[in-house]
């Protein structure tokens, strides 16, 4: 799942100005979900079933899609992205995100 958050804030009156400006904060979003399991089995069991069983993790599939995601992460700061925000789901499939 990827998403894009725009975040308005206003600044603290400038004195002279009769509005605030108004900022606007482009974030991007990824919860680094791992995919390579089974559909079938993720149907049965649940997609975030904490009981989701280790039998069907791949390290090296874990490997190539971390290192898509840190590339995803990098991609977005450099082309403008204010900031990126990432979420943490331990023990589960969505996420692939260290504590």
């Amino acid at each position: 799942m990827t998403a894009y958050f725009c975040h308005q804030s206003s600044l603290p009156e400038m004195t002279g100005h009769r509005e605030s400006p108004m900022v606007k904060e482009v974030m991007f979003f990824t919860e680094m979900g791992y995919s390579a399991y089974p559909q079938e089995e993720a149907l049965q069991r649940g997609y975030n079933n904490l009981m989701f069983p280790n039998e069907f993790f791949s390290a090296e599939k874990a490997n190539e899609l971390y290192g898509m995601y840190f590339e995803e992460l990098q991609h977005c700061t450099e082309v403008g992205f204010d900031g990126v925000m990432i979420n943490e789901h331990h023990n589960n499939p969505l996420s692939m995100m260290p504590s």
